[in-house]
């Protein structure tokens, strides 16, 4: 039974009929077509209140973590490294909140909701069933693309040598470091002056073909990888960020 409004006649009613039925039940579903007010404060206590009689919200707890708390964990503290439950759920509780309610931290009260959400996951299960395919767990990472350090190292200094050869005096700066990351995708960057026109000029892609593709071991265990895919049937997806990024994958 959800109970939960301005106090009213018609509140009065309900709240007698959750307080004589409400212990009966073996579970209870939060539903309502009009699930706030707009009084944020109104709206969590009384949201809160509805969901079980004082008697049973009385033992219920949460741990409340503060930066104090986090760091201690981080730091693998023992003793004191997570917070003590904390009693937050009861009658007198809730009116000590609605009290404080200024100068108690936000942190904190979104710390007492989360308990009380009912979260869908992949772990879900209603009548044995899980309720939605665990994407993230068939994911299988494939370790076909990774490149040993000594080819990183060479393409480095060879990525090293293009850069210092081109800025000349310019060598220092956020141009450097924006050139050299997208040097690591193609020399183009540099010969077609990708900063300057590449951006703008989708005509800069003219000629842009699998040579220029395969120029770096990145790239070359890209297609690798795809074409072996691309054999075996998958269908595949690939993420990318920025323009050039996206433009070399496409």
């Amino acid at each position: 039974m959800w109970i939960r409004g301005q106090k009213g006649k018609l509140s009065n009613q309900l709240t007698f009929l959750r307080t004589t039925l409400l212990n009966r039940p073996h579970a209870v579903f939060v539903l309502s077509g009009t699930p706030f007010v707009g009084n944020m404060q109104f709206d969590m206590v009384e949201t809160i209140k509805s969901l079980a009689l004082p008697s049973r919200r009385a033992k219920w707890t949460v741990r409340i973590w503060n930066e104090e708390a986090r760091a201690g964990a981080g730091a693998g503290a023992g003793v004191g490294a997570e917070p003590e439950p904390v009693f937050c759920y009861s009658d007198k509780a809730l009116q000590k909140l609605t009290e404080d309610w200024e100068i108690v931290d936000p942190t904190a009260k979104t710390q007492m909701l989360v308990p009380l959400l009912l979260l869908r996951t992949a772990d879900t299960i209603i009548y044995g069933h899980p309720i939605m395919p665990n994407y993230m767990g068939n994911l299988v990472e494939a370790s076909d693309g990774e490149i040993t350090q000594a080819q990183i190292a060479k393409e480095m200094n060879f990525r090293t040598e293009m850069l210092d050869a081109y800025l000349w005096e310019q060598s220092k700066g956020p141009i450097r470091y924006m050139l050299a990351r997208w040097l690591s995708y193609s020399s183009w960057v540099l010969s077609r002056q990708w900063n300057n026109e590449g951006r703008e000029n989708v005509a800069w892609w003219n000629g842009f073909s699998m040579k220029e593709v395969k120029e770096f071991e990145r790239g070359r265990r890209l297609i690798k990888m795809l074409d072996e895919w691309k054999r075996e049937g998958k269908r595949i997806i690939i993420f990318a960020r920025a323009v050039f990024h996206q433009q070399y994958a496409a």
